[in-house]
């Protein structure tokens, strides 16, 4: 398939976050920390501004206007196994130029098709519904879910796509939930969707 800029981005991230996996690994937490919300910390860019959990690791530096950020929330989210397997939690953000919110959708389901190996995707591969980000803007929540060949786990993906008409450019912001399950027993348990509304909901352009 052919390269993208968006592609481009999130293959030089995938290299990132292999690194912060074999960081992390061997320290991860045996359980869920329920209180992560509890302190939380805070990032202004030129463009947007979000909350995390300051108990996350950020594997990008918090320094000067970066737009595009990667934290890894595993072992803190979710507990650290499951069906003795791994669980990984990984949350970034993307600036893309764009020239609508339209065409902000469009890149995130280019993304969905280059992970999935698919060139054209059903509408049962994923759902997409509008809704407003804190700071009032129109956004599309997209979700998608797929097994992961590359280290035999399945995924849970969660989008929030937002257009910045000041910055001519959108915002894909990512959560990424993998875990050992073929059943939606998982998903059942630990919900990782309202853990990705909870994330969306401290988002907002600037």
């Amino acid at each position: 398939m052919k390269d993208t800029k968006y592609t481009t981005k999130v293959k030089n991230f995938l290299i990132v976050l292999i690194i912060g996996f074999c960081y992390a690994y061997p320290t991860l937490a045996q359980s869920t920390d329920d209180d992560q919300w509890d302190h939380l910390t805070s990032i202004q860019t030129e463009g947007y501004h979000l909350s995390i959990p300051s108990e996350w690791r950020q594997l990008t530096s918090l320094k000067g206007k970066a737009e595009t950020r990667v934290f890894d929330a595993s072992g803190i989210a979710f507990p650290s196994a499951f069906n003795h397997q791994p669980v990984f939690a990984i949350i970034y953000i993307i600036k893309n130029k764009s020239n609508s919110l339209s065409s902000a959708k469009e890149q995130c389901l280019n993304a969905y098709r280059e992970v999935m190996d698919k060139k054209a995707l059903k509408s049962s591969d994923y759902t997409a519904k509008l809704i407003h980000t804190a700071s009032g803007e129109q956004a599309w929540w997209m979700s998608t879910s797929y097994y992961r060949k590359s280290n035999y786990l399945y995924q849970s993906r969660y989008d929030l796509v937002v257009y910045s008409e000041k910055e001519k450019a959108s915002y894909i912001y990512t959560v990424t939930v993998q875990y050992s399950d073929y059943t939606q027993s998982f998903e059942n348990t630990f919900t990782p969707e309202k853990f990705a509304e909870k994330i969306f909901s401290y988002f907002g352009l600037n």
